[in-house]
Order: C-alpha cells, then sequence, then structure tokens
C-alpha cells in the first residue's frame, strides 16, 4: 500500500494490522516538535509486525548527522533481520 499523504495514514494503519507479513520499521526522534513521538507509540501499538526504535535526544531532523550511525545500524540490523529469516 502506497502512503499518497499524511491523510492517508489510517488507511495504511488498517491494511498493515489486516497484512501480518508487512514488516514496518520506524526510527524516531524522542525530542521531535513536528510529529510527536507518541505517533510511533501508537504505531508500535497498531501494527502486527512494527520495529521501534526511539533516539532519546534526537528531534524531527534527528540534529543532522548527529545519530546517522545509530539510524544505519538500526536499518542494516532490521534489513538483516527480515531477510536471515528464510
Amino acid at each position: 500500500y502506497k502512503l499518497q499523504s499524511v491523510a492517508d495514514t489510517p488507511k495504511v494503519l488498517v491494511h498493515l494490522r489486516k497484512d501480518s507479513s508487512v514488516r514496518v520499521l520506524t526510527i524516531h526522534g524522542h525530542q521531535d516538535e513536528v510529529v510527536s513521538v507518541q505517533n510511533a507509540f501508537h504505531f508500535d501499538e497498531e501494527i502486527a509486525n512494527h520495529s521501534l526504535h526511539v533516539i532519546k535526544q534526537a528531534n524531527h531532523n534527528f540534529n543532522g548527522i548527529k545519530y546517522l550511525d545509530e539510524m544505519v545500524e538500526q536499518i542494516v540490523t532490521f534489513y538483516n533481520s527480515v531477510y536471515n529469516e528464510t
């Protein structure tokens, strides 16, 4: 399912609740003032096959590249967990 806009978020959640074969990773900054970290926690509760990683000191832009290594590590770990399950 392709997200066209933020307004489609409820539709995406309905789709992801039904399709547990879809794996989702969310990386969110705890100090994000644009999109509340509560949204990430909500996704974590609503999406069946969801992995959440919150970076405690990161803002909406993850403070530039300050947390780049942590983000890449989480993405690689998630990718490996998805593609090494076969």
